[in-house]
């Protein structure tokens, strides 16, 4: 008989092992679970919720509120409640334990006042959603639970064969030749990138940029486009709770856009990525190739749609 509970910290080690072989394309370290899930500032033993048949796990669901914000300007989003992980064991039925799971979910986020729920806890999430190719079986779950889904993209280009193109090199000489700076970030423009006032950033991105920095101090990591002192784009590459070649965030400020500066600062990031014998670079949650500036700038460079996520929400009654 299945019933749910709450976590304990004797299901540490079998949950990203579940984890795994449920989500065999998007798969999680024990390192990375603790640290991403666990050790979160708002992580509750009773928001992870564990489905059980017996003294084996057939699925979990971690439901989180945010009890602190994450940095300056952001919000506590006290209506709001985000799904974080959603697996079930693939021995066992899904509709049968994801039903269970979305019961005790809902339930606990109506007990705490939370009137939406959504997908894609940011800054710190696993994956934005449910990837559409090998788990369509949750989105059905999740579908015929009167959740709605938006989709969105992880997108990734091959480093071996990136070169610069010439019309790069070109638009990097205009630029500089106006006064623009494009490089490694310096000590004089850390300040200016990691304020959340920056138009090209957020309270969100600017958490991501800090936390990197804090980790490894490694500047040139990050590519800036700077000028007069102030921070007018930036990205940067490399996650310590991912991958070496994950790339973003990446803004440009709207004032500056359509001049290339996002174009040159991709190039810029992708050929220091080579340098240090990267082969590959990947971007977790964008619009894809068609979806705006960003996916223009991500399709010329030659960043391809490797996986297509639904990041689910519903509004409780």
């Amino acid at each position: 008989m299945i019933t749910v509970r709450n976590y304990r910290g004797s299901d540490t080690a079998l949950l990203p092992e579940i984890w795994n072989r449920a989500l065999y394309n998007d798969m999680v370290s024990r390192e990375h679970f603790i640290r991403k899930l666990l050790m979160d500032i708002n992580f509750v033993p009773a928001g992870l919720i564990i489905a059980e048949d017996g003294e084996r796990i057939a699925g979990f669901i971690s439901c989180v509120r945010r009890y602190t914000i994450f940095n300056r300007g952001a919000d506590l989003e006290r209506g709001t409640g985000y799904i974080n992980a959603f697996v079930i064991d693939p021995d066992y039925d899904t509709a049968l334990v994801g039903n269970m799971l979305i019961d005790a979910e809902e339930e606990y986020f109506r007990g705490k006042g939370v009137k939406r729920v959504t997908m894609g806890y940011y800054p710190i999430y696993f994956t934005q959603g449910i990837n559409e190719e090998t788990n369509p079986d949750y989105v059905k779950l999740f579908e015929s639970r009167g959740y709605k889904g938006a989709r969105s993209y992880a997108q990734d280009i091959d480093l071996t064969k990136y070169s610069v193109p010439e019309r790069i090199n070109e638009k990097r000489a205009a630029l500089e030749e106006k006064g623009f700076y494009i490089g490694a970030l310096k000590d004089e423009y850390i300040v200016s990138f990691l304020d959340i006032d920056q138009p090209f950033s957020s309270p969100s991105w600017s958490f991501e940029f800090r936390e990197r920095l804090i980790r490894n101090l490694d500047l040139e990591s990050v590519r800036v486009c700077a000028l007069d002192g102030r921070v007018v784009g930036a990205c940067a590459f490399g996650d310590p709770n991912s991958s070496p070649e994950r790339f973003g965030p990446f803004g440009v400020d709207d004032e500056f856009q359509g001049m290339g500066i996002g174009s040159v600062l991709l190039s810029d990031a992708l050929v220091e990525m080579k340098r240090r014998s990267l082969h590959n670079a990947w971007t977790q949650w964008t619009s894809g190739s068609s979806g705006g500036a960003a996916g223009t700038v991500y399709s010329r460079a030659g960043f391809r749609e490797s996986k297509s996520f639904l990041t689910f929400g519903k509004t409780l009654d």
